[in-house]
């Protein structure tokens, strides 16, 4: 059974964080507009130079060896990222991170994002993975699996009219944060 959700209070939600008026998402998605100006691994990695909240569990030897694959590889993937595709530039990230314990598919996906961002390439899907993943299943939104990822169905993203103003990387962004707010949402039967 698909829950009933309240649209009122879930497009207050979504203008809260597209307003500023949500300081963790908003941070989110700000960063995800406009904090990169050029490609550069090293901030796609860690934002600013530190990690991510989420990414606090892996270690930074972990990410510097990441980092040094994606340097050694930079050719290739300014190649995969001149084609202006995201799926291009997540596909050669996963297939350099497949041997390195302790880079799983969020912290590929955040990093594809962000090169993506920097070079306005658009995300072609909502991806989903641990909290956005849990956010999705909590409004009730489809969920399929493209290639081998999961992500909601693209005619999914019309169900809910106030999450249809948000781009996909903000709705991932915006059902990771809130995955919590949503069971506050679900209205009760009479």
């Amino acid at each position: 059974m698909v829950n009933k959700i309240d649209e009122k209070q879930l497009s207050v939600l979504v203008d809260n964080a597209l307003n500023g008026h949500d300081d963790s998402c908003n941070k989110e998605l700000c960063d995800r507009k406009s904090n990169f100006d050029q490609t550069n691994i090293k901030d796609a990695l860690r934002p600013g130079g530190k990690k991510a909240t989420h990414q606090n569990r892996i270690p930074n030897r972990v990410l510097d060896k990441f980092e040094d694959i994606l340097i050694k590889n930079k050719t290739v993937l300014f190649e995969k990222i001149s084609k202006n595709n995201f799926r291009e530039i997540i596909n050669f990230l996963n297939s350099l991170s497949k041997n390195i314990k302790g880079i799983g598919e969020l912290a590929v996906y955040d990093t594809s994002k962000r090169l993506a961002l920097q070079n306005n390439i658009n995300v072609d899907y909502v991806y989903l993975h641990a909290g956005a993943l849990e956010g999705a299943k909590k409004l009730g939104l489809d969920i399929i699996k493209d290639e081998s990822y999961l992500v909601l169905c693209k005619k999914q993203n019309k169900q809910f009219s106030s999450l249809s103003r948000l781009n996909d990387a903000e709705k991932e962004t915006f059902l990771c944060i809130h995955k919590n707010d949503f069971e506050n949402l679900i209205l009760k039967s009479k």
